[in-house]
């Protein structure tokens, strides 16, 4: 016989609440700490050791892709104006997921030069014309329309002369 066969033992927990223990079996019940003691039956021998429980980790569940804007409307006749969508990844609480990676697509095509950086994709014009650009995560999408519009035409006449009526006016080159 062992001197481990030659005692009973009693097992404790300094906090139920937190873990609890049925002869050697240790349970985590919530976050915290508590001690474990274990105790040799009838004398003061006895050892512990702590345990600690986490918090669980909430992974938050990735529901939809939220743009600052639909539409996005340039004019070649201010080359030098941008517009600029952010994508913002929303849980099913409408919570923003932090740091969360959004892929920008589009056609190819010569009607805005496009800079993307991280969750946000910025349009300068060049030429008119409409495109469809994508934020993706995974499988959740979402899309916005890029018009750029056509520059003014100003209409000039060369015009010589003007006679006037009673009621109307004349223009002859």
């Amino acid at each position: 016989n062992s001197l481990h066969d030659s005692y009973s033992y009693l097992w404790s927990s300094s906090d139920p609440s937190v873990v609890s223990v049925d002869n050697s079996r240790i349970t985590a019940i919530s976050s915290g700490t508590a001690t474990i003691r274990v105790t040799a039956e009838g004398t003061n021998i006895y050892d512990e050791c702590t345990v600690i429980v986490p918090a669980p980790t909430v992974v938050p569940v990735p529901k939809r892709i939220e743009l600052s804007q639909s539409v996005v409307s340039l004019s070649q006749e201010h080359m030098d104006k941008s517009e600029t969508i952010t994508a913002t990844l929303l849980d099913s609480s409408n919570t923003p997921i932090p740091d969360a990676l959004i892929t920008w697509s589009y056609e190819d095509n010569n009607i805005a030069r496009i800079e993307t950086d991280g969750n946000s994709i910025t349009f300068y014009p060049i030429s008119s014309g409409t495109f469809t650009v994508t934020a993706e995560h995974g499988k959740i999408k979402s899309t916005a329309t890029v018009t750029v519009g056509a520059k003014a035409i100003s209409a000039v006449t060369n015009a010589r002369g003007i006679v006037l009526s009673n009621s109307s006016v004349l223009l002859s080159p």
